[in-house]
C-alpha cells in the first residue's frame, strides 16, 4: 500500500511545487478559543508549523513561539483573567513575505505605559513581568489597539542568525519610563 500524497495533484498532470506557487499563497488562520492555557499550546503548535511552511521561520532557531506564548497568555491571563466564559480570538494572516498575529481578548484592556520596565533595578529580580519586553525583541512589529485588550505582531521572514544578532530591534521598544507598584505581575 503506498503512502497518501501531501500534494496537491490535478487529473491528469503533476504534482504541485508548492515553492513555485509560495509567492502568491495567502493563508488566513482564525481560533477562538476559551480562556484556558491548555487550549494555547495546540494552537501554538498549528501557528508555528503554518507559518515555518510558508517560509517565514525556522522553527530549530526561531523565538517566534516565546512572543506568541506570551502573547496569547497575557490575554488569558491579564485580559480575561481565565474566565473560560470570554473568548481569546487570534488571527494570524501568513504569506511568504509577512506573518500577522492578532491576538485579541475580551477584557477591560489595559495601558502600555503603565507596565513597570523590567530592566528596572527594582524589578530586575521578580520571576515576571518580561514578557511584553520579549515580545518587542522578538516581533519585527508590535502595536496595541487604544483600549490595550488587542496586540498586532508582524513576523518577516528570518535570515541567518548572524544577521539577526546584528540587527537589534532595540528601536521598537515602548517607553517604560514610569515605575508601576505592582505586589505581583505573575498572577
Amino acid at each position: 500500500m503506498s503512502e497518501p500524497s501531501h500534494s496537491p495533484q490535478t487529473k491528469g498532470s503533476k504534482s504541485l511545487n508548492i515553492k513555485k506557487v509560495l509567492p502568491f499563497l495567502r493563508e488566513k488562520i482564525e481560533f477562538v478559543i476559551p480562556s484556558k492555557i491548555e487550549w494555547m499550546h495546540e494552537v501554538l503548535s498549528y501557528l508555528i508549523e503554518r507559518t515555518a511552511h510558508l517560509g517565514i521561520i525556522k522553527p530549530s532557531t526561531s523565538n517566534i513561539f516565546v512572543a506568541l506564548d506570551e502573547a496569547i497568555a497575557n490575554a488569558i491571563k491579564h485580559g480575561n483573567k481565565s474566565d473560560p466564559d470570554k473568548r481569546i480570538h487570534i488571527v494570524a494572516d501568513i504569506t511568504s513575505e509577512q506573518a500577522i498575529f492578532t491576538i485579541t481578548d475580551e477584557g477591560d484592556g489595559f495601558d502600555l505605559k503603565s507596565l513597570p520596565n523590567p530592566t528596572d533595578p527594582d524589578y530586575i529580580m521578580r520571576p515576571c513581568g518580561r514578557g511584553v519586553m520579549l515580545i518587542y525583541h522578538i516581533m519585527d512589529e508590535v502595536r496595541y489597539n487604544t483600549r490595550g485588550n488587542q496586540i498586532v505582531m508582524v513576523k518577516l521572514p528570518e535570515k541567518d542568525e548572524e544577521s539577526q544578532t546584528s540587527n537589534s530591534k532595540q528601536n521598537n521598544l515602548p517607553e517604560n519610563s514610569q515605575h508601576k507598584d505592582s505586589s505581583d505581575c505573575c498572577d
